[in-house]
């Protein structure tokens, strides 16, 4: 059904859900579908990076910062009626884009507002079973039936990941029921996918952080990072998951770049030797599709990121350390004793629109 209008609506809370995107957006293209962006934050400027060329809207949305000491659970519930009204306004908003530019498909990364009763409406997501803390465990089947709320108000959903054994999500997206007759499992997307690499021209380090995700917590990593980088002397580059922002720096052998292109990023996963970044779904595909070895730090609080570091390396794929435990010298030392095994291809939407 070429020749679609559709828009993507990615949520904000970090890069990810902008980045796995860019495979959906390029197989749309290759259809012959016109796209139209709706982002705010850091995925509208890694998504104007990626497609400078496409229709670009900001998506007004909150600003979330994810608390210093953690206790993201508590944050979250503390938010959740600021959450629940800008629901409402993101399912406004949408329907005046829809009217605007004639869209014929809304597609929604974890946005639960962004959708349109007038025409098809998809939504994205790896959690279908939304975890809690060992304090709120007793929570997640209100937070099942919330989340399911929501899903179901759309006319699909779309899990990227495999429906079979073994799949990167876990018990995250795989369970004895689902939340809409036509859940789909559409395989992985990574953004190398359809990527061919690109020389950055610089030096490949000991050490390669690729960081990612909501502050203060991306700039405290950073900071833990670059102090213990010195301290041991380890020849480092980080990317600091800052499409559009400044320039590249090196102080005391530590290098600092904002942001990457694609096909440079995947140039130097898979030439580097050891690579340390966050466990967030959409790293771990981009990971996964590179085959580079890594030590995962999970974003503090954020209990799927702690359950897919926990679930990887009981696999056998990767490391990992809690931030506040971490400690370069002896943690990266064993990170070529872990194996990840190559899983994913390049996306194949198929007649999925």
């Amino acid at each position: 059904m070429a020749g679609k209008t559709i828009l993507i609506c990615p949520l904000d809370w970090g890069l990810g859900h902008g980045s796995r995107c860019i495979p959906l957006i390029k197989a749309f293209l290759q259809q012959g579908h016109q796209v139209i962006i709706a982002a705010d934050k850091g995925p509208a400027a890694l998504l104007k990076g990626a497609f400078p060329d496409l229709k670009h809207v900001t998506f007004p949305g909150l600003e979330i910062r994810y608390p210093e000491n953690g206790n993201f659970a508590a944050y979250m519930m503390k938010t959740t009626p600021a959450l629940i009204r800008q629901t409402a306004l993101e399912e406004e908003f949408v329907g005046r884009l829809v009217q605007e530019y004639g869209i014929d498909v809304v597609i929604s990364d974890n946005r639960y507002g962004a959708r349109c009763k007038s025409v098809k409406s998809i939504f994205i997501t790896h959690q279908l079973f939304v975890r809690g803390t060992p304090w709120t465990r007793w929570l997640e089947p209100v937070m099942k039936q919330m989340t399911w709320h929501y899903i179901r108000k759309f006319d699909a959903c779309w899990v990227p990941d495999f429906e079979s054994t073994p799949n990167l999500s876990g018990s995250l997206a795989h369970g004895s029921d689902l939340p809409l007759h036509n859940t789909r499992y559409i395989g992985p997307l990574s953004r190398f996918g359809l990527v061919s690499e690109e020389n950055p021209e610089i030096e490949i380090p000991d050490l390669l952080a690729v960081l990612s995700g909501p502050e203060p917590q991306r700039s405290m990593l950073e900071k833990i990072i670059v102090e213990q980088s010195i301290q041991y002397n380890i020849r480092t580059t980080i990317i600091q998951g800052k499409p559009g922002e400044g320039a590249s720096t090196i102080e005391k052998g530590i290098q600092k770049i904002p942001h990457l292109s694609d096909g440079k990023l995947k140039y130097l996963l898979k030439r580097c030797s050891k690579l340390i970044c966050r466990s967030g779904y959409s790293t771990l595909m981009d990971i996964q599709h590179t085959g580079t070895p890594a030590l995962l730090i999970p974003t503090p609080g954020q209990t799927e990121q702690e359950y897919l570091a926990r679930l990887y390396a009981e696999r056998g794929w990767y490391s990992w350390r809690s931030q506040k435990a971490l400690d370069l010298k002896r943690d990266l030392a064993g990170v070529r004793e872990y194996h990840p095994p190559c899983l994913i291809s390049d996306v194949n939407l198929g007649t999925l629109i």
